[in-house]
């Protein structure tokens, strides 16, 4: 059992050593859920299945996809989650009949496989229709320089060493509004590479949490806002975690002028995006 504590917690500490928080995601999509019977997945499953960068919910054991005629794509690496099996001890008593006299639940943990690193298909009715928003797409073309931006994994993010953005798949959003705030937040932080506006927020490596982890995310978060205003749709990025809000309200009450100097850089970040440079 102590094995199996030990894997997830390894992944969670990556998780959270990457500056990330594996329980908080950023984005609304189909939870993860086992592709034969169409069960979710709940509790650490839930969080160690939305870690893993495959544009389907679905997921299926190795013994499940052969039993559908299917294959694991040479090279596919599958992905551990656990379930509690129910360990019972028996006995028999004078009467020469079994009776249980232990039952207790054993930790046990075991394999499974996106349906994207199998050769089945694909359930074509589970597809959104995306419907991009003009305003929007005209924004994100005229940020001339800006950032590779690449659909893939479960949590939205800006990788300033690279100069990528990573974000979900377009129909794994519940809504274009809450497509187009995420992204607008990332391509906000994309603004501060040294390159572009050189903010120190983004430059610096900075801890979760800390003063300029804060500032950036405030920074990013009014620049997301000012873009959405402009195509005139709601910012809904959902990073307003009781963690943000309290770290944003120290910072403000630690320096009453934060909030206007995140307002004007985040207003240059915008500027930045719109004209260039």
């Amino acid at each position: 059992m102590n094995k199996v504590y030990s894997i997830i917690t390894k992944k969670i500490i990556q998780e959270l050593e990457k500056g990330e928080i594996p329980w908080e995601k950023t984005w609304t999509s189909s939870y993860p859920q086992n592709y034969i019977s169409k069960k979710e997945y709940k509790g650490i499953n839930l969080i160690l299945l939305s870690l893993v960068p495959h544009k389907t919910p679905y997921w299926l054991t190795y013994k499940q996809v052969k039993d559908k005629g299917g294959y694991v794509k040479k090279g596919e690496r599958g992905t551990q989650i656990i379930f509690w099996k129910q360990k019972i001890i028996k006995e028999v008593n004078e009467d020469g009949e079994e009776v249980i006299v232990e039952s207790y639940p054993i930790l046990r943990y075991y394999t499974v496989f996106n349906l994207d690193q199998t050769n089945l298909p694909i359930p074509t009715n589970e597809q959104r229709i995306f419907n991009p928003i003009k305003e929007a797409e005209n924004i994100l073309a005229g940020y001339t320089d800006k950032p590779t931006i690449e659909e893939q994994g479960n949590q939205p993010c800006y990788i300033p060493a690279e100069d990528k953005i990573l974000i979900p798949t377009k129909t794994n959003f519940k809504t274009e509004q809450n497509y187009y705030s995420t992204l607008f937040h990332e391509l906000v932080h994309s603004t501060g590479h040294e390159k572009r506006l050189n903010r120190k927020g983004i430059t610096e490596l900075n801890e979760f949490g800390g003063f300029e982890y804060s500032k950036e995310e405030l920074i990013a978060e009014l620049g997301a806002c000012f873009l959405c205003n402009r195509v005139g749709i709601e910012s809904k990025t959902h990073r307003n975690t009781v963690g943000y809000i309290q770290n944003w309200l120290q910072a403000l009450k630690n320096d009453v002028t934060l909030i206007v100097r995140a307002g004007s850089k985040a207003q240059k970040a915008v500027d930045y995006i719109i004209k260039g440079r």
